[in-house]
């Protein structure tokens, strides 16, 4: 079938109720409306007419506002799929003629199934494609933003459910709205689903500076995106918040943890984070030693301190001189550790930086093992507390959080935890 390109009139585009999914579109390229042999792409521009209103009943304008439709009425919407378990699953449509609009943001579509409690969706007449000068249909992607690539990291959030209304736009609004009250610049985006403009003005009413989704970098809807669309479109929307200034960027992930998109983004995004998620994983992996090593050093003075005690070898005249030479002991120890462990952890992973801080951390809670197992059964028996039933609980506990405190807290100064 061949292709009609009729004149489109400005004063009828003007006229035409323009959906929230085309706010970023410059009609005054728009010159061409082209019928016959014409399959639209995800995120060409649609002019359809009402033909019956059913489940959405109003349409979301480009300003936000919702408009009543009415039989008659020309709508200018952009061509997506849609797949929404609580409503519809739909496809682009097949050309000009009968379509649906499968939400209410402004997507153009052909219902192929919906949930047990939705209405008929509304039915549409699509008339054609909104084209320029030249012929070529106008699409979402002609409009979109194109942020510089973010210099700089900032802290992310992604709030993720179970299904669509599982709460995660209030909750990401939530969160906004506690990070603003803290004092933090915060940009929100929706990387995924269906746009809608009660999302963004959910953040935004929340306190967020900027508010985007998928639709300012030219997709009309996220289903069926390939897996570097999906990635492209998430460091874009980062970036663009970055560059307007956000200090945390909390991102919502429409849909269900199993549905392909997120399961997608989700893995990819883990892909980004390969590097620093290997770098905690082996900091994971060698705290415990820190923390170990520390408590066999305070039992093993705990248990020496206890002896003493019970056969009246430490006494208080003798108390500083024993402190003293624990903590002496502990200091040998603690290096002798350092150096045989850093060395080895260096070796082992090819980071003598790493390396330094495993060994300088074994120091301090060799350190702390020494103090804490002479000076906790003393303290226990001036309170006149048997130090052999008690002692080792709050040896350990010091041990332990000296331990994973010296070494990620050395990590995180040095750079490996970065």
């Amino acid at each position: 079938m061949s292709i009609d390109r009729r004149p489109l009139e400005p004063a009828r585009l003007a006229q035409a109720k323009r959906a929230f999914t085309t706010r970023r579109v410059a009609l005054d390229r728009a010159r061409l409306l082209l019928t016959g042999g014409t399959r639209p792409m995800a995120g060409d521009l649609l002019l359809c007419r009402v033909v019956e209103p059913g489940q959405h009943k109003a349409l979301q304008l480009a300003s936000g506002r919702p408009s009543t439709l009415f039989p008659g009425d020309e709508l200018l919407l952009a061509a997506g799929n849609r797949y929404a378990p609580d409503q519809f699953e739909a496809y682009l449509p097949d050309g000009t003629g009968p379509c649906h609009l499968v939400a209410a943001g402004g997507l153009g579509g052909r219902v192929e199934s919906r949930f047990e409690r939705m209405g008929e969706p509304t039915r549409l007449e699509a008339l054609g494609l909104v084209a320029d000068a030249s012929g070529r249909p106008l699409n979402l992607a002609d409009f979109r933003i194109h942020p510089p690539r973010a210099l700089r990291r900032i802290p992310t959030i992604a709030v993720l459910g179970t299904s669509m209304n599982a709460g995660k736009t209030t909750a990401a609004a939530h969160l906004v709205r506690g990070l603003v009250l803290s004092g933090v610049v915060v940009g929100a985006a929706k990387v995924t689903g269906t746009s809608a403009p009660g999302d963004l003005t959910l953040v935004l009413d929340a306190g967020a500076a900027t508010a985007l989704d998928f639709t300012d970098v030219g997709h009309a809807s996220t289903f069926l995106l390939d897996e570097p669309a999906l990635e492209e479109t998430f460091t874009a929307l980062i970036d663009a918040l970055v560059a307007a200034g956000a200090e945390v960027a909390v991102l919502e992930v429409a849909d269900g943890l199993y549905q392909r998109e997120t399961a997608m983004l989700a893995a990819s995004v883990v892909g980004l984070f390969e590097g620093t998620i290997a770098r905690f994983a082996m900091l994971a992996a060698l705290m415990g030693i820190v923390s170990g090593m520390g408590g066999n050093a305070g039992t093993q003075t705990l248990a020496v301190v206890v002896r003493a005690m019970a056969t009246n070898q430490l006494t208080s005249s003798n108390t500083v001189r024993m402190i003293l030479r624990e903590l002496r002991i502990a200091t040998a120890n603690g290096a002798t550790l350092g150096l045989l462990i850093g060395g080895g952890t260096a070796l082992m992973f090819g980071n003598p930086l790493l390396g330094l801080v495993i060994g300088s951390a074994m120091v301090i809670n060799n350190l702390v093992a020494g103090l804490a197992g002479i000076m906790v059964p003393v303290t226990l028996d001036r309170l006149k507390v048997d130090p052999a039933v008690s002692s080792a609980v709050f040896v350990t506990m010091a041990t332990d959080v000296m331990g994973f405190f010296s070494f990620l807290g050395l990590a995180v100064l040095s750079g490996l935890a970065s």
